[in-house]
């Protein structure tokens, strides 16, 4: 567990607190069921990654399955084409941090023509990969929000990549 698990989000479901539906920062979508301060767990999986070499912990990817385009429609088919992702992830690009910037490697062989169609056309595609300044700033300070839920519990080290982050994004914005 490292930032880039703290700071996943989820969309609330009835099971929660709040309006269905809604995005929010909530690791796993565990923030209604977790029975102490979940900075007490963020800091037990530090631990345990301390306990292993990088070479032998899992690699934790961020794959955004519900991204919209301009009317608000999910762009990405779901469901088996899932795996079209996931097989990119595990066999045919195993390096543990990379942004996925074309769709043209992932394979489309065996998509029912519907999907190939409707969801691998060049109009969708170029909502698949865009990072877009604005949303970065917003979620840095979203974060900064979510992170004091955990007041001076939080491991030092989470605070310090959001800061660190922070700072890439103000270096690169100035360039």
């Amino acid at each position: 567990m490292d930032f880039l698990g703290t700071s996943v989000s989820s969309q609330t479901t009835a099971a929660s607190v709040g309006e269905v539906g809604k995005l929010r920062h909530d690791p796993f979508a565990m923030l209604p069921f977790c029975g102490y301060n979940m900075a007490d767990y963020f800091a037990h999986w530090l631990e345990i990654g301390k306990l292993s070499s990088a070479d032998k912990l899992p690699r934790i990817y961020s794959v955004n399955w519900f991204r919209q385009n301009e009317k608000g429609e999910i762009i990405w088919p779901g469901f088996g084409e899932n795996m079209r992702v996931l097989k990119w992830i595990s066999k045919e690009h195993p390096e543990p941090i990379t942004q996925l910037k074309q769709l043209s490697v992932i394979s489309k062989r065996g998509s029912p023509r519907y999907v190939r169609a409707n969801y691998f056309k060049r109009k969708n595609c170029k909502n698949f990969f865009p990072l877009n300044p604005a949303d970065w700033k917003k979620e840095i300070a979203d974060l900064r929000n979510y992170f004091t839920l955990f007041e001076n519990k939080l491991p030092k080290g989470i605070q310090e990549e959001l800061s660190n982050l922070e700072k890439r994004f103000e270096e690169s914005a100035s360039q």
